[in-house]
């Protein structure tokens, strides 16, 4: 008797080990879904280096001069704005305009002119200037606990997103250069329009 309870009570703990692993099974599956989902890709695939030009706060435009290998002050924000995040570009990208790709990254912290910022891309916005079609890749720092759960543009508040198309509607008005704005686009038109820029830089 004293067996039979014994080998009941491995059997009956057996099967809890196993209705424990499967729900656990279950549950990581339907999380790692529903990231899948939220993010709208595979998350390994769009992490990018943005080399800072121009730190956030700053109504200085830098560019780097690569015949000097030097940062040169391209000129000073003619309108009283801020660039509200960190200012750069993709190297080895060639966008429409002749410039390597504009990149921004959402940093907590202003960073400095040549540092690189390991970056996920969340999405871009699309302008017009002078020079025609103006991508500009939005991205979080891939390090920044607080961009832990910022996937796409949908993951950040409305506000800042207005906020950042109002600063590129009217940073130029000074200059007397139009700029027409057409819009945000998600994370997979972002990858594309990289794609599409580094195999320019290799074509060119």
């Amino acid at each position: 008797m004293q067996l039979t309870k014994s080998r009941r009570w491995q059997k009956d703990f057996q099967n809890l080990l196993i209705r424990t692993a499967l729900k656990y099974l279950c549950l990581n599956l339907i999380k790692e879904y529903i990231e899948f989902i939220i993010g709208g890709i595979n998350m390994s695939g769009n992490v990018i280096d943005v080399f800072v030009e121009i730190p956030k706060g700053s109504n200085n435009k830098y560019e780097y001069d690569k015949e000097k290998g030097k940062f040169r002050l391209d000129r000073v924000m003619y309108s009283p704005v801020y660039y509200p995040a960190d200012y750069g570009y993709l190297e080895e990208t060639l966008a429409d305009d002749g410039d390597p790709l504009d990149a921004m990254v959402l940093t907590t912290f202003p960073t400095f002119p040549g540092c690189i910022i390991t970056a996920r891309v969340i999405g871009m916005f699309i302008m017009e200037d002078e020079k025609g079609r103006d991508e500009k890749i939005f991205t979080v720092p891939e390090h920044d606990p607080r961009f832990r759960n910022t996937n796409t543009l949908y993951d950040l508040e409305e506000h800042l997103l207005k906020e950042y198309e109002h600063f590129f509607s009217v940073y130029k008005n000074l200059e007397e250069k139009e700029v027409n704005i057409i819009g945000w686009a998600g994370v997979e038109e972002a990858l594309a329009v990289i794609e599409e820029s580094k195999k320019a830089y290799q074509n060119k």
